[in-house]
């Protein structure tokens, strides 16, 4: 028979898990009430079997070089990311000041195209230049022929 902590009630069957009067969980109390007991201070008992402290120091090591590994993976992961992200940001900035140039290079496009339409403007100029001057220099040709063949020239008919 055994009584609750709680509400202080007696002469509870040993096999009842929860106090019928305050619903306090009494297997909870008892197993508290056995770690308090002086003689279950040494090895931790897990049913029949006992931890000795050469397995909880073996056991310790393979937690503290399993932890020591992940961080060394952890560390090697975030410097690879590191470098990953500072050639983006390169990158980037490289982008961010070509995209400031670029006003400039349409100015500069546009300023190239006037200087082209002049210099083909010029150019067509050039070749109607050339070839009124052909004409000219053709039609001097023809009158000189047809003067030294005795025939006139009208003047009325030129192309």
């Amino acid at each position: 028979m055994k009584d609750c902590p709680v509400c202080k009630r007696s002469n509870l069957a040993e096999a009842m898990e929860y106090c019928p009067q305050c619903g306090a969980d009494l297997e909870c109390f008892g197993l508290l009430h056995n770690l308090q007991e002086s003689g279950n201070t040494g090895y931790v008992k897990q049913g029949s079997f006992t931890v000795s402290p050469k397995i909880k120091w073996f056991m310790l090591t393979l937690l503290l070089s399993g932890l020591l590994l992940g961080l060394v993976a952890g560390g090697s992961y975030l410097d690879t990311r590191m470098d990953q992200l500072t050639v983006r940001l390169s990158e980037v900035e490289s982008l961010s000041r070509h995209q400031k140039s670029i006003p400039k290079l349409a100015q500069h496009v546009t300023t190239m195209e006037q200087q082209i339409k002049k210099l083909e403007e010029d150019n067509f100029q050039k070749r109607i230049d050339d070839l009124d001057q052909r004409r000219t220099v053709a039609w001097r040709r023809i009158k000189a022929a047809l003067a030294t063949y005795g025939t006139s020239v009208d003047l009325g008919s030129r192309p």
